[in-house]
């Protein structure tokens, strides 16, 4: 389902950006899913799988704060999905996820 979405979308493996609150020092993240929009800015989809997992929720609350300082904002130029509790994937929020990155690209 994933794939079939974004078959035709550009994806890059990682991103780099300057952090903002020190410019000398640059970050490298691997974020799931990154698009570039018309105006060259970078749009993140993160897919939070494990969430269950304390060292997996650990991370995300550090990467979370790290989109939040660098002016990555959720529903503009963040977006993320989750499995439910039992490891399923919804297809309907997907795909509204997907249609509104699509939207901004």
């Amino acid at each position: 389902m994933l794939q079939t979405e974004m078959e035709n979308w550009s994806s890059h493996d990682s991103i780099k950006t300057e952090a903002k609150n020190n410019e000398k020092t640059a970050q490298k993240l691997r974020p799931d899913f990154s698009f570039i929009d018309p105006a060259g800015d970078v749009i993140i989809w993160e897919h939070l799988g494990m969430l269950s997992m304390e060292d997996y929720r650990v991370g995300w609350e550090w990467k979370k704060r790290w989109y939040s300082e660098n002016g990555f904002i959720v529903e503009n130029n963040l977006f993320t999905t989750e499995d439910d509790p039992k490891g399923g994937l919804n297809a309907v929020q997907v795909k509204e996820i997907a249609l509104k990155i699509k939207d901004k690209l």
